[in-house]
């Protein structure tokens, strides 16, 4: 019998967003899949965002000045503070005209082909627990594995389907 994820459930989903109050982050964490995909799912069963409210605090210039620009927050940490994409906060920093820092190059593992080959495939390590060890969000493992055309279909082969 094939489970169906959990995201894909109603009232799990529900549940756990609006009763238990769990960010897109959590969720995602939990369901071993990217926070699009349960954006995606949010708006699919019409469960209202907490972002969409009108007292978004990325919504005041004054707050997203003072988390970025004067505490020096990243994108990132702006973004779990406030429960929204770094994508959003990106996005008003553009509209208040706020420039944005220059974004570094990756100097962790999980820019490595070969180490999430290795820790992905070979050991067969959640996305999850990619972005614990290598200290990222899940969402930035994604993106790496999705660079690297590492894909979950694959686990297991010793190499990838790819001409290199």
């Amino acid at each position: 019998m094939h489970n169906m994820p959990k995201y894909k459930n109603p009232q799990w989903l529900r549940r756990r967003y609006e009763r238990d109050g769990w960010s897109v982050e959590r969720l995602a964490e939990e369901c071993d899949c990217s926070v699009t995909t349960i954006y995606n799912w949010l708006q699919e069963f019409e469960i209202e965002r907490r972002g969409n409210h009108p007292d978004a605090p990325w919504k005041d210039e004054n707050w997203l000045r003072e988390k970025y620009v004067d505490e020096g927050k990243s994108l990132r940490e702006v973004a779990e503070m406030a429960d929204c994409s770094s994508r959003t906060i990106k996005e008003w920093l553009d509209e208040f005209g706020i420039p944005t820092r220059p974004t570094a190059e990756p100097t962790g593992p999980h820019a490595d082909r070969e180490w999430l080959r290795e820790h992905y495939w070979e050991q067969g390590m959640t996305r999850a627990k990619l972005a614990e060890e290598a200290g990222v969000s899940i969402n930035t493992i994604a993106y790496w594995l999705e660079h690297h055309d590492l894909r979950r279909s694959d686990r297991g082969r010793s190499r990838p389907l790819l001409a290199e």
